[in-house]
């Protein structure tokens, strides 16, 4: 995740993507780590799969699931060094997708459980 890298809980790149529930829970955690002092470093593997399209004939909303995987994801210090020893691992992922008013998709409700979770 690009904003985590900067810890920028302000970049604009938050509000294009998400609204409502996971735009506030993603900027109170980047703003947190901010606040620690701690960058995102590393890759994300997310491999989701749309398990439903609602209206069938003219879709506002999609659901995803996932098993997001942040294995080679670690959180270090703006100097470099590890953050934390918590070690990444596979969380199960579940997200609703929907139409926002001026016509983009946005991710409107997303579930992330704990490492160990898929």
């Amino acid at each position: 995740m690009a904003v985590s890298e900067t810890s920028d809980y302000k970049n604009p790149r938050l509000a294009q993507h998400m609204l409502g529930q996971p735009l506030s829970f993603w900027t109170e955690n980047v703003a947190r780590d901010q606040t620690r002092g701690w960058v995102g470093r590393g890759r994300l593997t997310w491999k989701a799969k749309v398990t439903s399209v609602t209206p069938a004939a003219a879709p506002d909303r999609v659901e995803v699931a996932d098993c997001l995987d942040s294995t080679n994801w670690v959180n270090v210090t703006t100097d470099g060094k590890p953050a934390k020893d918590t070690p990444g691992g596979r969380h199960r992922s579940a997200s609703a997708i929907t139409r926002a008013a001026d016509g983009s998709w946005r991710v409107s409700q997303q579930l992330v459980g704990e490492v160990g979770t898929c």
